[in-house]
């Protein structure tokens, strides 16, 4: 039998700070696509990390043209993974998904977002654009069915 204390779930989920994050950079110049990805995930574990913020996830999809990087972070300090990372890739504009879940409070997770990407501009002229973004902590999960024993 499983047994799921839903209360300490609920806890446990309410203290993560969620967020989620689409966007894109745009540069005069070309820049490295797989290395802006890679610091992206390396600069948020430092940026959380300073935070005392545990870190549950952080995911990255990056796309230029053809190009995918697809990458994730589960602990500060802990290698990046890669689920698709098409190689060395220059580019002058990309576009990317970010999903994070961390033991912060909301706005904690907005700064410390929104300070990465600022300072990953690859050119002091390069700009970037959030064209969504959402950041909260879930409400306690209510499950429709719970097992019973029978």
């Amino acid at each position: 039998t499983l047994l799921i204390d839903y209360g300490r779930y609920a806890d446990a989920e309410a203290a993560l700070g969620w967020l989620n994050v689409k966007g894109t950079v745009r540069s005069d110049e070309p820049f490295a696509v797989d290395a802006w990805s890679a610091q992206l995930l390396e600069r948020l574990g430092t940026g959380f990390a300073a935070q005392q913020a545990a870190i549950a996830h952080i995911k990255t999809l990056v796309t230029a043209g053809t190009a995918r990087f697809k990458g994730s972070l589960t602990q500060s300090g802990a290698p990046l993974s890669w689920d698709l990372h098409d190689g060395e890739m220059a580019a002058t504009q990309l576009d990317f998904l970010l999903n994070v879940r961390v033991n912060a409070a909301p706005p904690i997770l907005e700064q410390v977002v929104t300070q990465t990407v600022e300072a990953l501009k690859p050119a002091p002229a390069a700009r970037y654009y959030f064209t969504h973004f959402e950041c909260f902590s879930p409400l306690p999960p209510e499950p429709t069915h719970r097992l019973r024993e029978a």
